[in-house]
This record gives structure tokens, sequence and C-alpha cells, in this order.
């Protein structure tokens, strides 16, 4: 068992063999430029592969977030990271027969005062507890992953299956992999479980979040789970799994903040809109409730006194010529009344009418407060592309120099990942341009240097100049 110890973090590390006839996990950890990193791999093929590729892989992780300088967008080097991982498993796996069919999980940990940044492949996985309970869970890409997600099995059934440890993605396996990464914000106590399923898949999730929670040092919980579970393999056979696990606990907040899920989201936003419509409706009826009441009461006296007159107009049939001009009079007046009654009725069709006016005015600015929402989301998502091209430019210019380009074509490689498939109008332009270029350069016009291969100072100046306009961009959209 190893301790981890920095300014804002504490925590331990173990990995067993278990009943296998070598340990094919591997963990690295420390501060970098970015953060405290941790990182736990899960190596699989025969012979020396599984060994091979998870070494390999948390060296390649660890020597890319290690030697970038201090970014901001620390989520896109998490992801680059593993990508390289990737390529250098791969590469190596193509290079030797006795490797092909290699690769490894990973699961990678990069904290700062900010935020941790969480990125993995495959189904060793990353848990942050709470007070007993568990607030967030990496996703497995596993066959059985996939069928918890669908309702088709539950987690329990998902951790006894014999299809358990068939992945659907995994990091050397294929020439390109894309990793699942996600900022998580955190709250002082809270722990960080990182573990190959050699841990997760010995006991069940209620039992292994009960001990992972209990109120010991992290190093302490580390080193009795591990035993625990080491002991459950060897009763049962002696023939389980590699078993390694990591705990890392906060000493602090991070700056930031616990956002809500998108469901909760989504049912506030529901709850506002029912809340807005109450309220525009019941304005509406409250003005038609004190409006049409006393309309009605003008119309009945108004019925009143047009039933008096006509008693009066009754008598006064029978009178002299005055009597009739009296009752002419009479009839006149009552015409008014009449009138008078219309004119009410014609008021609660104006009031109607500008009811619908309103309504019609409140759906017109939902649609473009809906407009805009789409608008800057829109945005956002153009921001984050442009960060990652950024940083994945200044990784391939920075790229140490090595005996041969292999490190310059694998960043150089990232880099045109980033851009394939960017069809927004506000990039495209630079986007085309910086294929363009890159076209250009490779192993043939590569300097060496101390019988090393680098980027030469004009090649880097025109990387430069790409970086600028990328960043020109960002600063136009926000």
């Amino acid at each position: 068992m190893e301790l981890i110890m920095s300014t804002n973090i504490n925590g331990a590390v173990a990995s067993l063999q278990g009943g296998r006839p070598e340990n094919q996990d591997a963990y690295c950890f420390g501060e970098t430029p970015n953060g405290y990193l941790v990182v736990v791999c899960d190596g699989m093929g025969g012979g020396p592969g599984g060994k091979t590729a998870s070494t390999l892989a948390k060296t390649t992780i660890a020597n890319t977030i290690l030697h970038t300088p201090s970014t901001s967008d620390k989520a896109a080097l998490v992801c680059t990271s593993i990508k390289n991982a990737n390529t250098a498993v791969f590469e190596a796996a193509t290079a030797n027969p006795a490797l092909r069919g290699m690769g490894t999980t990973a699961v990678v940990l990069l904290i700062d005062k900010r935020s941790a940044i969480v990125g993995h492949v495959g189904d060793s996985r990353l848990y942050k507890m709470r007070m007993g309970r568990t607030v967030f869970r990496t996703k497995d890409h596993s066959v059985v992953g996939d069928m918890v997600r669908q309702k088709i099995i539950t987690e329990e059934q998902a951790r006894l299956s014999t299809q358990s440890n068939i992945l659907n993605r995994a990091v050397g396996v294929k020439p390109d992999v894309e990793p699942e990464v996600e900022e998580v914000a955190y709250e002082k106590g809270d722990r960080f479980v990182l573990c190959s399923d050699g841990i997760w898949g010995a006991i069940d999730e209620k039992s292994l979040v009960k001990d992972c929670t209990q109120k010991h040092n992290a190093s302490v919980i580390v080193e009795s789970l591990a035993e625990k579970i080491d002991a459950i393999g060897q009763s049962n056979g002696g023939h389980h799994d590699n078993l390694t696990l990591a705990i890392v606990e906060t000493k602090t907040n991070s700056q930031l903040k616990e956002s809500m899920s998108k469901r909760s989201i989504s049912i506030l936003l529901a709850f506002l809109a029912i809340a807005i419509a109450s309220i525009i409706a019941a304005v509406v009826m409250y003005n038609r409730a004190s409006i049409i009441p006393q309309l009605e009461k003008e119309k009945s006296n108004l019925k009143a006194e047009l039933h008096s007159r006509d008693s009066i107009i009754s008598k006064l049939q029978s009178d002299n010529e005055i009597a009739g001009a009296k009752l002419d009079a009479k009839d006149s007046e009552a015409n008014s009344a009449k009138i008078s009654a219309s004119v009410s009725e014609q008021r609660v069709r104006e009031l109607e009418n500008k009811n619908r006016e309103l309504q019609a005015k409140v759906d017109e600015l939902s649609k473009k407060a809906a407009a805009t929402a789409a608008a800057k989301a829109k945005n956002a998502a153009v921001l984050s592309k442009i960060n990652r091209i950024i940083v994945a430019i200044k990784t391939f210019r920075d790229t140490k120099p090595s005996p041969n380009a292999s490190l310059l074509n694998a960043n150089k490689n990232n880099l045109q990942i980033e851009l394939a498939g960017v069809k927004d109008p506000n990039i495209i332009d630079n986007v085309k341009s910086l294929e363009g270029y890159l076209k250009t350069i490779g192993s043939n016009n590569y300097d060496r240097k101390d019988n090393k291969c680098v980027l030469s100072k004009k090649q880097k100046g025109q990387l430069d100049s790409h970086i600028k306009n990328f960043e020109q961009k960002r600063k136009n959209l926000k």
C-alpha cells in the first residue's frame, strides 16, 4: 500500500495479484502542473500483453499530463492523454506479434482547487461517495453495462454475469478510442474511489459503498478492503482477479459548485412553465371575474328598468296624444337602455380579445427565449471544440524531442482527429487552413537536433499563428 498526500487531498492505493500468475493492473499518482493525478489501469491479453498494455497506458497518460503546462481546459487534456495512451498501446501491439490483441482499461482522476476531471475507457470505475452514498459513478463500457442502462438487467445481475468482462471499448485495441470525460464538483470530505473490476466485481455495490465510507482514514480502508476481497477470492478457490483500489479524500470544497442534473432542470423548467401559465390564467380569470359580474349587474338593472317602463307604456296606450308623446319619450329611453346593455356586452368581448393578445405575446416571448437558449448552447459547444483544438495544437507544438518521429506523429494524429468532422461556419475556415498546413509537415521534414526529432522553429511559428487565429475566434464568440 502507498499513501497519497497533497495540500487539498489525502488517500492511499493498493494493488494485489489475487489468484492470477501475475498482476496485470497498473497505477500511478502524483502532482502535475495541472493538478493531482491518479490513474488505474487493468490490462488484458495473453502472455506479457496485459501487463505491458496497462503499464504503457498509465505511463503515457502520466507523461502527457505531467509535461503539459498549466491549461484551463483540463478535460481536453485528460481526453488527449488517454488518446495518446491508445496510440502507444496500439502501435506497440502492431509492432510486436507477441503483444497483438493486448489492451487495457483506464480510469483517470485529475483534481485541483476548481474541480475534478474524470476520464475513463472500459470498466475500471470511479465513484464519488458522500455521507454513505454514491453521488457519481462512471459508466462501464461493457456489454452488460449497456444492458443495465437499457434496463434489461440489474446492476447485481450484471456483476454476477459470465459476460461481465466483455468490453465494447478499451485502450489500444483499435487505432482510435473515444474516452468519456466529465468535470465534477466536490465537497469537503468527499471520497473518490478508483478501482479495477477485481474490487467492484467481488462484492455487491451496497457493501462496497458501506466499506469505503467508514469513519476511518483512507489508508486503513484501502488496506482492510483489499485484504477482505483477497480473502474472499482465496476462500472461493484462489482463482480471483487482480485487484487495485485507490481512495482520495478531499479536504476542501471545489470552486465549481454542484449543478442540478438534467432531469432536475427539466422538471424545474416544466414546473416553472406551468406556474407562469397558471399566473397568466389567474390574471385573466381575475380580470374577467371582477368585470363580468359588474356588467351582469348593470344588465340586470337595465332589464328591470325596461320591464318597469314597459308597464308604464301599456298604461299610457289609452291616454291622449300627450300621453302618446310621453310614451314615445319612454320608448326612446328604453331604446337607450337596450343600447347601453349592448355596449356592456361589447366591453366583455373587447376584454376577451385583449386576453387573447396577451397570451399570443407570452407565446412569442417563450419562443424567443428558447431560440436564445439554443444559440447560447451552440456557442458553448463551439467554444468547447475551439478549446480542445487549441490544446491539441499546443501539445503537438510542445512535443518533447525523441529519437524518432512516433511521438510527433501521434500528437499530430490527435490534432487531426480533433479537426475531423468540424462543420461549424464560425471556425470551418480556420480548421481547413490548419488541416492544409498539417499536410505539408511530417516525418520527412521534421528537424533533427542532437539526433532527436523535433519541430523546426518555422513550423512552431506557423502553429502559433493558427493558435492566435483560434483564440481570436474564441474571443469573438464570447
